[in-house]
């Protein structure tokens, strides 16, 4: 997933997370903070991600 999110901090970043498929349900993975757990992004505001992009791999 690539998006614009709000962190904690106020502030708005372009971003990459992972979704991963585990016995027929999505859940979020993102790596940048401990607080965060799979399926649990607690280091920014997922309710107003805006969301540019879905990719099956990335190229970098």
């Amino acid at each position: 997933m690539h998006g614009n999110c709000v962190f904690r901090s106020g502030n708005t970043y372009g971003h990459v997370w992972g979704q991963l498929y585990i016995n027929g349900k999505w859940y979020d993975a993102d790596a940048t903070s401990f607080s965060n757990t799979l399926g649990s992004i607690k280091n920014w505001d997922t309710s107003s991600v805006f969301i540019k992009g879905v990719y099956a791999e990335l190229p970098f």
